[in-house]
């Protein structure tokens, strides 16, 4: 039986996890404009991706601890926790 997943973003219905999984990684990479933003000299808010970083830590750990690595949670996860680290740490080294 396959999971049914659904795309909050486009309301596109896919049975592909990886395809899912891609679309949330797509999501991370629009941290790229707010850390050219820091660098530019206009630092952006450092909440939105320190939540969105701790969101990702926890939701890494749930997808690492269980008794089967869930690996599509880890893999869209892991982008979160590594761009909202370094816009974080950009908004201070600038």
């Amino acid at each position: 039986m396959k999971r049914l997943l659904l795309c909050q973003e486009s309301g596109h219905k896919s049975t592909n996890k990886f395809d899912f999984q891609f679309k949330l990684g797509r999501l991370y990479v629009s941290y790229i404009p707010q850390i050219i933003s820091n660098f530019s000299g206009d630092p952006v808010s450092p909440l939105q991706p320190l939540v969105a970083m701790i969101n990702g830590i926890l939701w890494t750990g749930y997808g690492w601890f269980k008794t089967y690595k869930d690996w599509p949670v880890i893999i869209s996860n892991v982008p979160g926790v590594i761009f909202g680290f370094i816009t974080v740490l950009t908004v201070y080294i600038h």
